[in-house]
């Protein structure tokens, strides 16, 4: 368990991260705002900037 302090995008809070069947998440202490963190796969695709999924084909 790992508390980013002063990190919550909502209140300033602090956040602390945990995992659960879904993955990664941070949670506020404060006020319970949720961010789920990216794995990193995602990650690594998002850098390409390459997108194919709404491509449409040439006829």
């Amino acid at each position: 368990m790992t508390v980013y302090l002063k990190s919550c995008n909502r209140c300033g809070g602090d956040m602390n991260s945990n995992r659960d069947i879904y993955g990664e998440y941070r949670i506020c202490m404060q006020c319970g705002n949720m961010v789920d963190i990216p794995k990193e796969s995602d990650l690594f695709s998002m850098q390409s900037g390459v997108d194919n999924t709404n491509r449409k084909k040439a006829a």
